[in-house]
This record gives C-alpha cells, structure tokens and sequence, in this order.
C-alpha cells in the first residue's frame, strides 16, 4: 500500500512583502459608501412610512370624509372643478385632544388639494367635535379655487348661520 502525495506547503515568505490584508482593509472604499447608502435608506423607509400612515389616519377621520363629501357634492365646486372630483394624495391635519369620555374635546385642522377635469382648489377645515364618538361641528369648510375665483364656504347652512349670529366668539378653545 503506497501513501497519498504530501499536500503542498506555502510559499515562505519573501523578505519585505507586506502580509495579505484583511477584507475591510482591501474593500472599505465601496463598504463605507454601501453602508452609509443602506442606512440612510432605512431611515427614509421609516420617515415615508410615518408620513403615510398619518395621512391615511387623517384620510379615515369623519371631518375628511365628510369636507370631500360636500366638495363631490357642492354644485359650485362642480361648476369650477368639473366632476369627478379627486384629492391629491397628502394631507396637512393637526389635532388637539383635551379631555376623555363624553366631556373629551377634539380639534382638527385639515387641508388638503383637489382637482377635476376643469380646475384645481384647495380645501380647508377647522372642525371641533364634543364627546365619545365626537359630535362634529364646523368651523370652517372652505374651497378655495387656483385660478382666484371666489371661495366657497361649504359648512352646512345651520353651522354658517349659527357662526354669523354668534358674537364674541373668536373659535379659540376656552
């Protein structure tokens, strides 16, 4: 029985050769720059994903869905925008809560862009709602037109009158 041939040995070292690097030192120059790209990827992804999922939050709420009704359904905004009537993708909102059960209190600022086949405008609202679900009322309900027509007030004939007979009242929380 013969033996298997002896495995090879390395090369010694030739004198004044530098050792083989480790792989950050030969490929730290596309590592950084790929590392740094994936982290600022990651930090965009979470921001774009809070900014979504807020304007959906808003996008649900009862003061967006109903302004978009009265747009859709207002024969002025019709007139200058044309039907269908569609919103643009964002919404600016803020809320403010004070107060929990039925005695809880909810503001919420809204505006938002729409359009039609015939024009542009922008919508903006100011609702406040009272208890636990809210009992809306309407502050403001605006559509605003981009070619500088007249503005439309959309709020239910009730509220607009209740807020032309109110005196002293400037809207301002209590």
């Amino acid at each position: 029985m013969t033996l298997p041939p002896p495995l090879p040995t390395p090369d010694p070292p030739v004198s004044g050769a530098s050792p083989r690097r480790g792989w950050w030192e030969r490929h730290w120059k596309w590592a950084v720059p790929l590392i740094a790209a994936a982290v600022f990827a990651a930090v965009l992804g979470v921001v774009g994903a809070a900014v979504l999922g807020m304007a959906g939050h808003f996008k649900a709420s009862e003061p967006y869905r109903y302004s978009l009704a009265r747009v859709r359904q207002d024969p002025g905004s019709i007139a200058h925008l044309g039907q269908p009537i569609e919103p643009d993708w964002m919404v600016n909102a803020s809320e403010q809560w004070h107060g929990t059960g039925e005695y809880r209190r909810v503001r919420t600022s809204l505006s938002f862009n729409v359009s039609g086949p015939k024009g542009r405008g922008h919508v903006e609202v100011l609702a406040e709602g009272v208890g636990q679900p809210p009992v809306w009322r309407y502050r403001t309900l605006d559509l605003s037109f981009v070619d500088g027509s007249a503005p439309l007030d959309l709020r239910p004939p009730r509220e607009a009158d209740a807020e032309a007979s109110e005196t002293g009242k400037d809207g301002e929380w209590e």
